[in-house]
């Protein structure tokens, strides 16, 4: 419980560190979104990993019991169950990922729209 816990908050935390370390170009409204989303995410994450628990099966201790004339085919999942299994102790480095992610599609994306606006606005001008 307590990687978890480390892994949803502090997770966004070094993404905002390492973001703010190795990318100085991104701004503050970007890196804020980032950590934001970044939190929402982990912790949608650990809490349906949490909810849709998989059962764990335990083996039988000899080989009597087992069933050799059974075939297993593979029954496709849905993304959601995929996402739901991933290591708890994967939350710290996806979670620091995705704020370094969120932080830079936000910051361009806000400086573009802010450069694109000047040059709409001086050709708006100009007519």
């Amino acid at each position: 419980m307590t990687i978890i816990t480390v892994g949803i908050l502090l997770g966004p935390i070094l993404g905002v560190f390492f973001t703010g370390y190795f990318l100085p170009r991104c701004n503050l409204k970007s890196v804020c979104t980032g950590m934001i989303l970044s939190f929402v995410l982990i912790l949608w994450i650990a809490f349906g990993g949490w909810y849709y628990k998989t059962p764990v099966e335990t083996l039988p201790f000899s080989v009597d019991e087992c069933d050799f004339s059974k075939f297993y085919v593979y029954q496709h999942q849905s993304f959601f169950k995929l996402l739901y299994q991933i290591s708890y102790t994967l939350y710290a480095p996806i979670s620091t990922l995705l704020c370094i992610l969120f932080a830079v599609l936000i910051s361009f994306l806000t400086v573009y729209c802010h450069v694109l606006w000047k040059e709409c606005s001086r050709f708006i001008l100009i007519f």
